[in-house]
């Protein structure tokens, strides 16, 4: 069992994230375990790591859908992926540092782009929008203060859910995190039950991540 301190929580949360992406109890290897450790060396942020994996298996999942083949994925797969966004990101937060040509990046239309990718019935969605558009301040201040928002959106409607809607997440949660069991640690499965949530309730609500490097938010620059 691993001590907690900062670098091997980190490396407890995208362990946690990959496996349940993955979709079967298998703990990372000990490559994978460096190919992690080099991310946090770098200083590569957690949510950029887990938002790209999650890019990174639904790819998969399309291609599964047109030759029926599941590729079998480790962490090392997924490495340029998480270093090529970590780069592009810095390359759009400090452009003169980073002696890139690229152009800094422009927060308002990105925010733009994450209002109006708020789906149509979120219940209060007009003042939702309102918030994130309010948000004022350089891009990483402003990426750290959507994460907040971004944790709260999710937050109120887990809350929000009908009890017969409730009983079925936590079924299906159950269900997923149940071949782990005997994987993790009681702190981990929480963790796994915890993405879990937010994944299947961004699904079925069609709710963007808020990030000012999301998806949608590249689609408004």
């Amino acid at each position: 069992m691993f001590p907690s301190s900062p670098a091997n929580d980190y490396f407890r949360a995208i362990e946690t994230t990959f496996i349940v992406l993955r979709g079967a109890p298998l703990l990372l290897a000990p490559d994978d375990w460096q190919v992690a450790r080099e991310w946090h060396r770098q200083g590569i942020p957690l949510r950029l790591v887990e938002q790209t994996l999650e890019e990174v298996f639904a790819k998969l999942k399309a291609k599964e859908g047109e030759d029926g083949r599941r590729k079998l994925v480790t962490l090392r797969y997924c490495r340029r992926a998480v270093e090529r966004a970590w780069r592009r990101r810095r390359e759009l937060l400090a452009p003169a540092q980073s002696g890139s040509e690229t152009p800094a990046l422009d927060p308002a239309p990105r925010l733009a782009a994450l209002a109006a990718a708020l789906p149509e019935d979120l219940a209060n969605r007009r003042s939702r929008q309102d918030e994130i558009l309010s948000l004022a301040g350089d891009p990483e201040e402003i990426e750290r203060q959507l994460t907040e928002v971004d944790a709260e959106f999710v937050a109120v409607v887990l809350a929000s859910l009908e009890p017969d809607a409730r009983e079925e997440l936590d079924n299906r949660v159950q269900e997923a995190v149940q071949p782990l069991a005997s994987r993790l640690t009681r702190a981990d499965l929480e963790r796994a039950r915890g993405v879990l949530e937010q994944q299947i309730v961004r699904r079925l609500m069609k709710l963007p991540v808020l990030s000012l490097f999301s998806p949608e938010a590249e689609s408004g620059s």
